[in-house]
């Protein structure tokens, strides 16, 4: 029980660390398992996909980051983010 229990506890610690961080100098978006320091230069949109159940940002090498701190379900707030993203990238 004490092993069940802490996967359990593990998982629900790992499905709580998705954040993101918005300064005037980038973004740090911080996935599951990976955490991404991107410059404002090298995020070219932010895109909410038909099906996608969160944002994901199309960057300067061709590659897309999902940003799982924005989730397509949070409706206006998560709009607000991809917003504010998509004006400070365009600058």
């Amino acid at each position: 029980m004490p092993v069940v229990s802490a996967i359990v506890i593990l998982a629900l610690l790992m499905a709580a660390r998705p954040r993101l961080e918005i300064s005037e100098h980038g973004l740090v978006v911080v996935n599951i398992f990976q955490k991404h320091r991107l410059d404002w230069n090298q995020v070219l949109a932010v895109r909410f996909a038909k099906d996608a159940p969160w944002a994901s940002l199309d960057l300067a090498d061709g590659t897309k980051l999902n940003v799982m701190a924005i989730q397509n379900s949070d409706g206006l707030r998560a709009r607000k983010m991809a917003t504010e993203i998509a004006n400070r990238a365009s600058r």
